[in-house]
């Protein structure tokens, strides 16, 4: 299908959002608790009310305060930790269940605490990715993948739409990277993308994953890094149904000449990859019910195993501050010591979810982040 015909842009005056008196005094209150003192922090939502908390730890992973949002479905959306650029943190308030209709990005500034709103004329906003002037997210809608980019100084928009499902998007030095998918059915494993698009959302390139991985499907968490390099993960189902078990791959793509390579295939199922200081993490979690979770680091520059550390947890997210790891699952925040290519557990703390899940109070654990 050629790209003309799916691909297309319009631009739109998207101001930040007017408060009402109320929400102006919530983020003023939220504002007033917010001391720059932690280390790493933890976001707690739900879908069923407009509530979220994000609570604040020490290096030693010790509370030192809790404060309420009133967001519902508050979060990095789909991405394993949120979007932050200098001392802007972005987030996703989704909406409420069922609707997932807020249409906004908010930031919030990690030196104040002060909360921006912006206005992004899409719904259920999965991804977000940002640079120094605009912030970039991703949502689909009746078939058609949108990818929305917002000036953060005065929130001017910017809309694209292409394929039938816009997944990722990754900011690079001159604009962005899509991944996307033009599905003619649910198993349709040949029609993965990643677009290369400048500033004005006009593409310059595009490369066919599905063609390239053999029909690999399944995207999660690209990571990128400053030369046009980032890595991102690949799950291929063996079933002639489509379904567990699956093998997952990790494969690394060139912005600056669209050039896609495997890195490794890897021995487990996983749920997310990292990028830190010339190394790779990866979380592997079996997609169905078991003890065998494991974090292993790789060398990017050789491809190399370099370490695999059996964890008695689920790693869902993770997040990097200086030589320490934190992350966060099955219940747990816990903080690791880089050593070498080795993990040093330094300490542990259990994250109580407020509520249960029968509760129409009950609130998740929905993100991490660092302060910087």
């Amino acid at each position: 299908m050629a790209l003309a015909s799916i691909v297309g842009a319009s631009m739109l005056s998207a101001p930040s959002l007017a408060l009402t008196s109320c929400k102006r005094t919530q983020l003023e209150e939220a504002q007033a608790q917010y001391r720059p003192d932690y280390t790493v922090a933890v976001i707690k939502t739900t879908t069923t009310m407009r509530s979220s908390y994000i609570e604040y730890y020490d290096d030693g992973l010790k509370m030192v305060r809790s404060i309420w949002y009133p967001y519902a479905e508050f979060g990095p959306g789909w991405q394993a930790a949120p979007a932050a650029y200098a001392d802007e943190l972005y987030l996703v308030p989704r909406g409420l269940m069922g609707f997932s209709d807020d249409r906004k990005v908010v930031s919030l500034n990690l030196d104040s605490g002060a909360i921006r709103e912006y206005r992004v004329e899409q719904i259920s906003l999965l991804w977000l990715t940002v640079d120094d002037k605009f912030f970039y997210a991703s949502s689909n809608l009746n078939g058609v993948g949108h990818v929305s980019q917002v000036n953060k100084a005065n929130g001017e928009a910017a809309y694209m739409d292409i394929g039938t499902s816009a997944d990722q998007v990754v900011a690079t030095e001159d604009g962005i990277c899509v991944f996307w998918s033009d599905f003619a059915g649910y198993y349709d494993e040949s029609s993965y993308y990643i677009s290369v698009c400048d500033r004005s959302l006009s593409i310059t390139d595009t490369v066919d994953v599905g063609a390239f991985a053999g029909g690999t499907i399944g995207w999660a968490y690209p990571t990128a890094q400053s030369d046009g390099l980032f890595y991102f993960l690949s799950s291929k189902s063996l079933a002639p149904d489509h379904t567990a078990p699956y093998k997952d791959s990790i494969y690394k793509f060139t912005v600056d000449g669209s050039r896609l390579e495997l890195f490794y295939e890897l021995e487990h199922e996983t749920a997310t990859i990292m990028l830190h200081d010339g190394r790779l993490y990866v979380f592997c979690v079996p997609r169905v019910a078991s003890t065998d979770f494991f974090i292993e680091v790789y060398d990017c520059a050789s491809g190399q195993k370099l370490s695999s550390l059996p964890v008695d947890y689920a790693p869902a997210q993770g997040v990097f501050h200086g030589d320490r790891l934190f992350v966060n699952g099955s219940y747990y925040l816990v903080k690791y010591r880089l050593d070498g290519d080795s993990l040093i557990e330094e300490a542990r703390v259990t994250l109580d979810e407020r509520g249960s899940t029968d509760d129409p109070s009950f609130h998740y654990v929905n993100g991490i982040f660092v302060r910087p």
